[in-house]
């Protein structure tokens, strides 16, 4: 019996870089399936398989790159038709592509992606899309901790960071509102058990435009008084959108200035940021961690029932608490 093959490489990652109108083409390495279009150009069909499994690992490795810290993980690659389709148009479900066609109008709805016994306090939600026609998709994206009855908006500075539920809760579920033509392709959720709130807020932003041409090396003293921790982590120094490496394009004086070691020119944008970090700010805890400073750069802890400040410091191997 004749067994019909069509082009073919058996290369991981070797796409074809022209094929004929109607062409077929695929990469057995990686189960894609490639067909030449009127246009000249050429799209790829994979197999639920295996986009499944480069999806997660891509979840995987955004939420361990990022230093997120969770107990558990929730996946939907989208293997399955899983969630709720809604609005109008409503969005169209592909299984041989793992992915959701969603339009402007379109909604999708999730169950209950957490259903805990445990009351937690946070969650950090990413997902994953791709562009249809060039634009970059727009998504509003909902969620409710009582099974849908009200619905919250999450912020859009939130998606990819640590939202906080000072209440706790015990099931969560989201809703995604398209604004426009996209495939979604996927979404993760981490969450932990653990009783803290944390926060990464940002604890000082200070913009400065140069206000002359200054040949390096040149002393800055970071605007309105502000101060960072001097320990050539904290400090994040961006010159015209590109960061600035420590110790090579600048050094750190004191916890209020600067030593650039590259030259600045008039007009150049300087920005100066500090992150709190991930602190426990849990209301069990009799301190937390507020980021003041004293002369020194150090910081300064508040005892929350009686008010008096302290700094961190070592005597004989031992972490002790010195009074300011």
């Amino acid at each position: 019996m004749a067994v019909l093959q069509i082009k073919r490489s058996n290369v991981p990652g070797h796409d074809p870089s022209t094929l004929a109108e109607g062409e077929l083409a695929a990469n057995v390495a990686d189960g894609v399936l490639y067909l030449g279009l009127a246009d000249g150009s050429i799209v790829k069909f994979y197999s639920s398989n295996v986009r499944g499994v480069v999806t997660i690992e891509a979840l995987t490795y955004y939420f361990l790159v990022n230093n997120s810290p969770f107990t558990s993980i929730y996946f939907d690659c989208f293997n399955e038709d899983t969630l709720t389709k809604d609005g109008s148009p409503v969005p169209e479900y592909h299984q041989n592509q793992t992915y959701y066609h969603c339009f402007d109008g379109s909604i999708l709805l999730t169950d209950d992606v957490i259903n805990s016994q445990d009351t937690l306090y946070r969650f950090l939600l990413h997902y994953e899309t791709t562009e249809v026609n060039d634009t970059t998709p727009d998504i509003t994206i909902e969620y409710s901790i009582n099974q849908g009855n009200t619905w919250n908006t999450l912020d859009n500075n939130k998606i990819d960071d640590i939202v906080l539920i000072s209440g706790g809760f015990n099931t969560l579920r989201f809703k995604f509102i398209f604004n426009n033509e996209c495939y979604f392709n996927s979404f993760g959720v981490c969450y932990n058990y653990d009783f803290n709130q944390y926060t990464s807020d940002t604890r000082m932003f200070e913009t400065l435009t140069v206000d002359q041409d200054y040949a390096a090396p040149k002393e800055i003293t970071i605007p309105n008084g502000s101060t960072y921790t001097t320990n050539n982590k904290s400090l994040e120094i961006y010159l015209n959108r590109a960061r600035l490496i420590p110790t090579v394009d600048y050094e750190e004086v004191d916890s209020r200035t600067v030593r650039f070691l590259v030259d600045l020119k008039q007009n150049d944008i300087v920005i100066f940021t500090e992150k709190y970090g991930y602190v426990d700010t849990s209301i069990d805890n009799k301190s937390r961690l507020d980021y003041e400073h004293n002369e020194q750069g150090q910081h300064i802890f508040t005892d929350l029932t009686t008010g008096t400040k302290y700094r961190l410091a070592v005597d004989n191997g031992n972490i002790i608490l010195i009074e300011q």
